[in-house]
């Protein structure tokens, strides 16, 4: 969430006091937006946050979420209901009804924690990174990610800071979360010695730079942010 998330907390709950006192038309609140927040200028951005209110506010009414300082949690009567479905579920012999009309595609629903990147922080990281993954090579904007040095979940005040990302490809985003690669201060490739691979684009791309300079913009990266992520490897 662009700004972190305490602060776009703020920016939903002023925005939300705003519609109640002055029930403003979608252009006003557009205006008054623009005037208050600066960072967030564009009409598409700005009415998907009101789109988040409204889902919020749908969740809370029907009791399943709740907000804890500032943020939005799942209530404890939401987590019951998850772990019983999942129980009762879970050794199902469902399958799909079939009608004269053929077969009836069967759905669900679940609950999920997800990472949302705002668009225009997704934007201004890929263009800092030429919009290109900086390890594999890969340059096609839908397979590129916003990779955190210091981890989304751990370290939520550092999301949406710059000196924080870097951009790669969905794959190399989830083989560096999951400690397989990382790079030191002088962006170098240092590979986990356990990881092993039968992939061709794996082993290319990771296994077979081990030590190579990868390219990055110089400074790009807070050096303090990339010792305090490789201190907490243990292979390292």
């Amino acid at each position: 969430m662009f700004g972190g998330g305490t602060r776009y907390v703020e920016t939903l709950d002023a925005v939300l006091a705003f519609v109640e006192a002055h029930q403003p038309t979608s252009d006003e609140l557009v205006g008054w937006h623009r005037g208050s927040f600066q960072n967030v200028s564009s009409r598409d951005s700005i009415m998907r946050r009101v789109s988040y209110l409204q889902q919020v506010n749908w969740l809370r009414s029907m009791g399943l979420v709740e907000k804890r300082g500032d943020e939005y949690a799942l209530t404890d009567d939401c987590l019951q209901f998850v772990e019983s479905a999942v129980d009762e579920w879970a050794d199902s012999d469902w399958t799909p009804s079939v009608s004269d009309d053929g077969i009836v595609a069967g759905t669900y629903e679940t609950t999920v924690h997800a990472r949302s990147v705002d668009p225009e922080f997704r934007a201004t990281v890929l263009s800092r990174h030429d919009r290109k993954c900086p390890v594999s090579g890969v340059d096609h904007p839908g397979l590129l990610d916003v990779a955190h040095v210091l981890s989304w979940s751990d370290y939520p005040e550092y999301r949406a800071d710059l000196s924080n990302v870097l951009a790669l490809s969905k794959t190399h985003h989830a083989a560096f979360d999951r400690e397989l690669f990382t790079i030191d201060q002088d962006y170098r490739l240092r590979v986990n010695p356990e990881f092993e691979t039968d992939s061709d684009v794996l082993q290319r791309t990771i296994i077979d730079r081990e030590g190579e300079r990868i390219s990055i913009p110089e400074e790009s990266l807070n050096p303090q942010y990339v010792t305090q992520h490789n201190a907490a490897l243990a292979w390292l």
